[in-house]
């Protein structure tokens, strides 16, 4: 899952499994300014074998600032290495059972070491499943930045169940064809 890096900044890695639309929620700043407070959700899938056997952990981070863009180059079944941190809120029960804590995992920064998607079977292991070894998979390369942008609108969401690189998700009307 999370980790300590040198600079004791929490780091997790894994595979997309899902990236959220981008949420906008309007605010009034300090200084009486109307302003527009950009979130996006996403969800990373961390697996490793321990003992001979698979352990698998779903990651949901909240995403604002510079990685919001940086979500618009990526695709679901990428890997990545998330910089995070503790993001909490104290707020009292309903039930006056006294004060509670609302915690939220913020990325503030998200990279991409491979330009490849996770191989399918990959997604297959059931948690605490046996490690066997398997055949080696090329995986398709990914568009183009500017391919990748366009196709992958921000404000859809997006998921590895339901995600083809090679399908255009874009909301262009598809052009007639010419009978010849």
């Amino acid at each position: 899952m999370g980790v300590l890096n040198h600079k004791n900044q929490y780091i997790a890695s894994g595979a997309i499994k899902s990236i959220d639309a981008i949420e906008e929620r309007p605010y009034t700043s300090r200084d009486g300014e109307n302003k527009v407070w950009r979130t996006r959700q996403f969800v990373i899938r961390n697996k490793y074998s321990k003992n001979g056997r698979w352990h698998i952990t779903d990651i949901p981070f909240v995403a604002s600032g510079d990685v919001i863009e940086a979500l618009n180059y990526l695709v679901p079944g990428q890997e990545v290495v998330v910089n995070w941190s503790f993001d909490s809120k104290a707020y009292m029960a309903k039930d006056g059972s006294g004060e509670k804590y609302w915690v939220t995992m913020r990325a503030w920064g998200i990279i991409s070491p491979k330009d490849k998607i996770v191989d399918e079977k990959w997604w297959s292991h059931v948690d605490k499943q046996k490690v066997r070894g398997g055949d080696e998979y090329e995986s398709p390369t990914l568009p183009t930045e500017e391919e990748k942008k366009r196709r992958r609108p921000s404000t859809k969401a997006y998921h590895v169940d339901s995600f083809s690189v090679a399908d255009d998700y874009s909301d262009k009307e598809k052009e007639d064809e010419i009978p010849f």
